[in-house]
């Protein structure tokens, strides 16, 4: 009771409100009462003239209007109330009528102009004129048709009313009102009983009530569109038949009159909600149809889509009548473009329950391409009304304009200002502002996105010639071009997905929304192939009622056999041939039909073909036990007769009866032991029958003609019983017995003639490439197609088209279609629309994120990246078997360019076009059309295969006798090309001999001339290819074409080919095959310079498992070359001696005579600079003087003999060597630019990885920020991959992974290039650098980051090895560079984890590694990083152990990076800062300790040192810790954690932040010493 007391109070309080505003505006007193307000409640009807909503500047008043009967509503016309003549029109409001009243009360509408001055006679009599013109329309547009508003002179407006009692006929604008207040009195009714469990308005989420009334308008709006969509049609249709003129004269003009006469046209001033009108069914509310209020008469010109004037237009269209056939694409653009607009706004008025769209005083308007960064103030109202809105803004301007322009302004500037109001909080869309506008009456997202997108579309289509610009001539970087509307027919297709799937493309609450969905409930373009199956189904149907019906006559005549039903569905794989029958399966079986499916399997042989075919059967039998489980207990007792548990007598009970009867117990149970759920009914069946005798029967008894009769007369029951659809798939793969068995099905079900009828649907599905296979499949669907008896059906499956695809793709994204048109077009291009192919490729764009979903956005893409992508080996398959099908010109040009290759220049084409003596003139056009084929891609002037397999394809369509004489006839006209020297020719070279190579040697081996030219071209082809692999091929290739006794005939070719073939199987770890032609060149080489080359690729595969044998080698062969050197006598004294001797010699401006020098020319001393540089290489791994000194004896006699490529190498490694050795870094510096400089005199690529990991690697790096040193190292890694030899990949590998530790590079990012050197030298089988480098540097970076790889890898396995192990390896194989990498790596990942344990294991167990720590004068800064962690290591064990030597050890680092802080304070500043900070802390020192620790975590964050930002923080956090600063040592451990999370040390970031939760002290003691060594460990 009180419940209902607030409801009464809540409508009396809304009702209440509602008359003092009337009032208010109208002087109209309204009286209620309580059954008046349930009556309003109900009708609404009268509703009407209550609830019109007055223009905001009191421009309208209500006239009386007669109540219903039985209503207490009584409205009073106040006589004292005027209004000013610039007010709206006066309108009444007619109410719909039943069939009890038979007078309609209707009322005129008059001009505003004429208001005050006109009678109330004066208004019957326009009325009555009204009337009449009416009654003179054609009867269609007579039809429910009443006067309502004035338009110009020649317009009459109408009103369309009821033509019976079930609709109700509402002018748009009072059918908002009216729905508005009904939701809110049903809010408030609601909001009284179940406001928090139901329909209640909340803030940021639509009431029940609301999304009815959305749904409501959107199904308004789409009726609306679809007239629209038909006039667009129309006129569109009638326009092209004027433009072809095929018919003239008076004929012509009278077709076009009629066809006017009978068309209305609205214009964009039509869409207006005062001139629209919405009917409703009366009883379900349903909006059933929407008409226009507005008729104009036959002077009136009907082609009007334009500004909206209409005098304008009619003027425009007498002018001429040779511009209809000069209308430009601007013109149509600009046409539609108002008639979105004015879309536009009317749907946010109808979807905002009447708020008034925002504008802004068109003065204070500045164009989008004059706004600047400085906003303005922009004064915004409401408007109720366009009208309003027109006449506010035309006082605007002066009275000289004229009303077209006026309106074409005002327009454009309302426009313009809605699509870019600047509000805060506004995202990249300029038009953001509708959107956030629209959201704040918490209307759906997608509806939202609608009418903003229709703004916009008005705006770019009118302004921007029907471009996708942002209206000023510039590109829209914030609008894609998916968001326009590109006709009329967009617009209703957004409404009609919005109505068919609201979740999806209303609401937005569409499940799935972050992954790709597809078919939700629909199968998309197959509708033709479901209707033809449809159609087999209903044919059946047909059948049973006939017979039903014959059955029920008296003395029916007998039944004849009926056709029997076979539909064949074809098509290649993926097409969807099971989901379309699929797709029937539910329908179907709710009609009550039973579905058997079987599919077969590809298998060798037909072991077993009942098998198959009995497990359709059993799948239904398995349905019967859980649909008949609880009644078969139930009839077992039944009379005879009576025991089924379905009405029509189709349960397993009453089946098991029927077989029994026909085929006996025996036969029963033969077919349960190929049905095992049959056999469960069986034995449920009948419980007293023995099944063990029977366990152990062969099934094999099955076969032969007795099996083919139990299966059909087991068909036979079912089909009897209920309509059967046997579904048989890949039908390709089934063997000779299992065809005959469905034979039989087919043939001889329902063959005998009996009471009842078999109902069999009989669908087969097989692939047509494969189908040809199977002969006896042929045969027999040959056979249905033949037979009397069968009505085949076929149906075959291809891609789908494009509209069908976008469909489906708009379906998974849950994007409109004409936002995915882009996406589909690319899409049906790469897969050619074949289902199975779209949801790969859609796949592949998600996991490679080409399509990237945005919560705030939906789904994005990028058309041109996707277009890059390459078609898959299955669509390949299907483009190749075009082929055949295209023209004999483009099959002959496809032919051409599968010799010629995959990627093609057409310069090579059009050298090659006459090879046939043809003039050529059809080639390349002929290859655009196999592009739109989709069989190439055409980028510029390069033609490129789709695929391979096409061009593989294509070769192979060469008659084979043909090919040879083809190919060379195709050489002789590129060989010319291919002996010019210009890069310009490569293309014509590889061309060239990849064709010769296709050719092969067999083909020419008897012409030894022409073997020679091939195996020449392919030793040219080999020097220019960038990779080593390909260079391999072509020198393999040039040694087959090598004919007769080469080695004596053509030696230097002969020579050549070898000496490259080895080189190139060196880099790529082809080691046995560099042995095998190395001695091959030992053998036949007839000097020792012939030799040489081999020589060096000899030692350098020796020195691989054996280093110190490969330098004995190297001074054997010295000696032969007159350079005796005993190694063994060449001291560090001496070394130390010769590299300050050549320093001084070199210095200052004096090492410009290295620039000046000659090219050294002496065979000799090449030679012997070539092995003193493999020399120095060895030395270097070992970290040795020796190779300084050999460096700096390859200068020495380049300064006597001239300079060569080793000289830029020995100067390289001669400037680390005096950083190293002589500690001046300046000029260390000074030669490595020099000797950057010489290795430009030489410009080869083969020097980059040779010197600039010494160079930048170790030297540049310390006098320049080291992440600037980063690039150029990591392009000498990727030129020694493709180029160099394996010391170079590996060497370079090393230092560029060193430094880039060294210098905080990102942890992910530096994980992922550790695998790809990985994987590089995995292939190349550098296992030395997989298990002593880059595994140990796996390890520390995973242990920080907490990534890791696939453990299947190499690298994951190799990393469980602990330090120990590694140094140990390394230091069997005497590679010294390897052991300091893995002890510093070691003592590192303590550092970082504070496993201050293992670092003193580490430190005590490699002293020689860190006594230069003892001794400042040791200390280069080549070892930073290791004098680094000591020295802060040193500091910590200080504090804790209170051993001298440890302060000692931290304060010579501490004075090394002193100095080294002046050298390079990029690296280097912020870790002695951070020494300092440390030394302080052990001094007890605490002031000088927070400025230091202060200056340190500065100048990390000034350089962006994350990694030395993250330790450095940490550090301070337990020094603050330790002075008991508890609130410092948080902020401390948080940016600590923040620095590591940046760096990407994620596993240590979460570690640390542990130590937050800690209180009151944040590092407890527990956790200070758990990682330290004790004081007896020490």
């Amino acid at each position: 009771m009180e419940t209902m007391n607030n409801n009464e109070e809540a409508k009396a309080n809304l009702w209440g409100s509602l008359a003092a505003e009337l009032e208010m505006q109208c002087g109209d007193v309204l009286s209620l009462d309580d059954n008046s307000i349930h009556h309003l409640e109900e009708e609404e009807d009268e509703l009407l003239p209550l609830c019109r909503r007055l223009s905001s500047n009191g421009g309208g008043a209500a006239a009386a209007a007669p109540p219903s009967q039985g209503s207490n509503v009584n409205i009073m016309n106040n006589s004292n109330n005027s209004h000013p003549a610039s007010a709206a029109p006066i309108a009444a409001h007619a109410a719909s009528t039943d069939n009890n009243n038979p007078s309609d009360w209707k009322a005129a509408a008059i001009d505003s102009s004429n208001s005050n001055s006109l009678n109330q006679f004066q208004s019957t009599q326009l009325f009555a004129q009204s009337q009449q013109q009416q009654h003179s329309l054609p009867q269609q547009q007579q039809q429910h048709m009443n006067l309502h508003h004035p338009y110009p002179n020649n317009i009459v407006m109408l009103r369309p009313t009821a033509s019976s009692s079930s609709t109700k006929t509402s002018i748009l604008k009072d059918w908002i009102v009216t729905k508005k207040i009904h939701r809110e009195i049903k809010e408030a009714t609601y909001n009284g009983t179940a406001a928090t469990t139901n329909g209640s308005s909340n803030e940021g989420r639509m009431s029940k009530f609301q999304k009815e009334y959305i749904v409501k308008c959107v199904k308004a709006a789409h009726l609306l569109v679809g007239k629209l969509e038909q006039v667009e049609t129309t006129t569109t249709n009638n326009t092209k038949k004027q433009l072809q003129g095929g018919t003239t004269g008076a004929a012509t003009a009278n077709s076009s009159r009629t066809t006017n006469e009978e068309l209305f046209i609205p214009t964009p001033r039509d869409i207006d909600q005062d001139g629209i009108s919405i009917i409703e069914n009366v009883q379900s509310g349903e909006v059933v149809d929407v008409e226009f209020n507005v008729y104009r008469s036959s002077t009136f010109n009907w082609d009007v889509h334009g500004d909206g004037d209409d005098d304008a237009a009619t003027n425009n269209k007498k002018s001429n009548s040779s511009s209809t056939t000069t209308t430009t694409t601007s013109n149509d653009n600009g046409k539609l473009g108002s008639m979105l607009g004015a879309l536009g706004k009317l749907f946010y008025v109808l979807f905002t329950e009447g708020e008034s769209v925002p504008i802004v005083d068109v003065d204070d308007y500045t164009p989008v391409s004059t706004k600047t960064t400085t906003s303005r103030k922009r004064k915004v109202k409401s408007s109720s009304s366009s009208s309003s809105r027109g006449e506010s803004s035309s006082h605007k301007h002066t009275a000289k304009d004229s009303k077209a322009k006026k309106k074409s302004r005002e327009e454009d500037a309302i426009m313009d200002i809605l699509l870019n109001f600047a509000m805060p909080g506004d995202s990249d869309r300029e038009d953001d502002y509708i959107i956030e506008s629209m959201r704040k009456g918490n209307l759906p997202l997608h509806l939202c996105r609608f009418v903003s997108d229709l703004l916009y579309s008005s705006r770019v289509l009118e302004k921007d010639d029907g471009g996708f610009g942002d209206g000023n001539g510039g590109s829209n970087p914030h609008h894609h071009q998916d968001s326009i509307f590109t006709s009329i027919a967009d617009v209703h297709s957004d409404l009609k997905q919005m109505i068919d799937f609201p979740d999806a493309f209303l609401y937005g609450t569409a499940n799935s929304r972050w992954e790709i969905v597809f078919g939700s409930n629909h199968v998309f373009g197959r509708e033709k192939e479901m209707q033809l199956l449809m159609t087999a189904v209903r044919r059946i149907e047909s059948l049973n009622n006939d017979d039903k019906s014959n059955q029920q006559r008296p003395n029916h005549p007998p039944q004849q056999q009926r056709m029997k039903e076979v539909v064949i569905i074809s098509g290649r794989a993926g097409t969807g041939k099971s989901l379309l029958v699929q797709e029937m399966r539910k329908p179907l079986q709710a009609q009550g039909w039973i579905f058997l499916r079987c599919k077969f399997e590809k298998k060798i042989g037909d072991p077993e073909p009942l098998s198959v075919i009995a497990l359709g059967f059993d799948e239904f039998f398995a349905s019967c036990i859980s649909l008949c489980s609880n009644d078969v207990t139930a009839v077992k007792n039944a009379p005879p007769g009576t025991q089924s548990c379905c009405p029509d007598g189709c349960c397993s009970r009453n089946i098991c009866h029927k077989l029994e009867g026909l085929i006996g117990w025996i036969g029963l149970t033969t077919l349960s032991r190929l049905m095992p759920s049959l056999r469960r009914i069986l034995k449920d069946v009948y419980p007293s029958r023995n099944f063990n005798g029977e366990e152990g029967l062969d099934t094999n008894n099955v076969r032969g003609p007795n099996g083919e009769h139990l299966f059909v007369t087991l068909l036979d029951v079912l089909s009897q019983l209920r309509p059967v659809l046997f579904f048989t798939d890949d039908l390709q793969f089934a063997g000779d017995a299992s065809l005959a068995l469905l034979n039989d099905l087919v043939n001889k079900v329902g063959s005998t003639v009996g009471e009842t009828r078999s109902s069999l649907l009989f669908v087969g599905a097989h692939r047509t490439v494969d189908t040809e296979s199977n002969p006896l499949l042929m045969k027999m669907l040959t056979q249905y197609e033949a037979s009397d008896v069968i009505n085949t059906t076929q149906i075959d499956l291809c891609g789908f088209e494009l509209e069908s695809l976008n469909e489906m793709v708009s379906d998974a994204l849950c994007l409109p279609r004409r936002k995915t048109r882009s996406l589909a077009e690319v899409v049906h291009q790469k897969t050619l629309g074949i289902p199975l192919f779209v949801v790969e490729f859609l796949d592949a764009l998600l996991t490679e994120k080409l399509l990237i979903h945005n919560s705030a956005t939906g789904w994005g893409w990028d058309v041109d990246s996707i277009d890059l992508k390459k078609i898959s080996s299955g669509v390949a398959a299907l483009l190749a078997c075009k082929l055949e099908q295209l023209p004999s010109q483009v099959l002959s040009a496809v032919k051409i360019l599968s010799v010629l290759g995959s990627h093609i220049d057409r310069g090579v084409l059009e050298v090659v076009k006459k090879y046939d003596g043809s003039d050529g003139s059809t080639l390349i056009p002929s290859l655009y059309t196999a592009q739109r084929e989709g069989l190439l891609d055409i980028a510029g002037p390069t033609f490129t295969f789709m695929h391979e397999t096409i061009k593989l394809a294509a070769f192979n369509l060469i008659q084979v006798a043909d090919r040879i004489p083809m190919m060379l006839r195709i050489v002789a006209c590129l060989l010319p090309h291919c002996k010019q020297h210009e890069k310009e020719t490569d293309a014509y070279l590889f061309t060239t001999v990849d064709i010769i190579n296709i050719i092969g040697s067999q083909a020419v081996s008897k012409n030894l001339g022409q073997s020679r030219v091939f195996a020449q071209l392919n030793l040219n082809a080999g020097k220019k290819s960038t990779n080593f692999r390909t260079a391999l091929d072509y020198f393999e290739a040039g040694i087959s074409f090598l004919q007769g006794d080469y080695w004596n005939d053509q030696y230097e070719l002969t020579l050549s080919l070898f000496e490259a073939a080895a080189t190139a199987n060196y880099s790529g770890g082809r080691h046995d095959q560099v042995a095998i032609q190395t001695n091959k060149i030992f053998s036949m080489a007839r000097s020792f310079e012939d030799k040489f080359k081999s020589y060096c690729l000899y030692i350098n595969v020796l020195a691989i498992g054996n280093t110190e044998k490969a330098m004995e080698q190297l001074y054997h062969l010295l000696k032969s070359l007159g350079e005796d050197i005993k190694p063994n006598t060449i001291n560090a004294p001496m070394a130390m001696v010769d590299f300050s001797s050549l320093k001084q010699m070199l210095g200052g401006a004096r090492k410009d005579v290295l620039l000046q020098l000659p090219p050294m020319t002496d065979r000799n001393k090449l030679m012997a600079m070539k092995l003193m540089a493999m020399l120095v290489l060895y030395y270097n791994q070992q970290m040795t003087h020796l190779s300084g000194y050999f460096s700096c004896k390859m200068i020495r006699m380049s300064i006597q003999h001239g300079h060569c490529e080793d000289t830029v190498f020995a100067l390289s490694v001669f400037a680390c060597a005096t950083m190293n050795f002589l500690g001046d870094t300046n000029e260390a510096a000074s030669l490595a630019k020099c000797a950057l400089s010489m290795s430009r005199l030489y410009n080869s690529e083969q020097l980059i990885p040779r010197i600039y990991s010494v160079i930048y690697g170790g030297v540049l790096c310390f006098t320049q920020p080291m992440a600037t040193s980063l690039p150029p190292m990591l392009k000498a890694c990727r030129i020694a991959f493709a180029r160099g030899t394996s010391e170079q990949s590996i060497f370079n590998t090393m230092i560029y992974v060193t430094r880039s530790l060294q210098s905080g590079k990102k942890i992910p990012l530096l994980l992922d290039e550790v695998k790809a050197f990985a994987l590089k030298h995995n292939q190349l089988n550098h296992m030395g650098i997989l298990q002593l480098f880059l595994a140990p540097v796996y390890k520390f970076l995973s242990s920080l980051s907490g990534i890791t790889f696939d453990p299947s890898t190499l690298l994951p396995q190799l990393a469980v090895a602990p330090i120990h192990d590694v140094v140990q390896t390394a230091l069997a194989k005497k590679e010294t560079v390897y052991v300091r990498l893995a002890v510093v790596l070691g003592l590192g990942e303590s550092l970082f984890l504070r496993d201050f344990a293992n670092a003193y294991k580490i430190m005590t167990r490699y002293p020689k590694l860190f006594q230069m720590l003892d001794d400042r004068q040791q200390l280069r800064i080549t070892e930073f990083e290791v004098t680094f962690i000591g020295g802060l290591l040193s500091f910590y064990w200080a504090r804790e152990t209170r051993e001298p030597q440890w302060i000692q050890r931290g304060m010579n680092a501490l004075a090394a990076f002193e100095d080294w802080s002046k050298l390079s304070p990029w690296d280097s500043l912020h870790r002695y800062h951070l020494l300092k900070a440390e030394l302080h802390h052990s001094q007890g020192d605490i002031i000088r300790a927070i400025e230091s620790f202060d200056a340190a975590i500065a100048n990390t964050k000034k350089h962006d040192h994350y990694s030395y930002e993250a330790i450095a923080c940490e550090w301070a956090a337990h020094f603050y810790d330790s002075i008991g600063n508890n609130d410092k040592t948080k902020e401390m451990i948080q940016k600590s954690h923040d620095a590591y999370i940046k760096w990407g040390a994620v596993k240590k970031a979460e570690a640390l932040i542990k130590l937050l939760q800690v209180v009151p002290s944040v590092i407890p003691s527990t956790m200070q010493n758990q990682n330290q060594p004790s004081m007896s460990f020490l």
